[in-house]
């Protein structure tokens, strides 16, 4: 699976991008 973050209000990643893809990241490896 690929996910692709973006926040268009700071045209970028915000810190909260940032947050989710660590959340993401911990969500992915506990199914493995």
């Amino acid at each position: 699976v690929h996910i692709t973050l973006s926040t268009h209000e700071c045209a970028g990643l915000s810190e909260r991008d940032i947050n989710l893809a660590s959340f993401i990241e911990q969500v992915a490896v506990s199914m493995t």
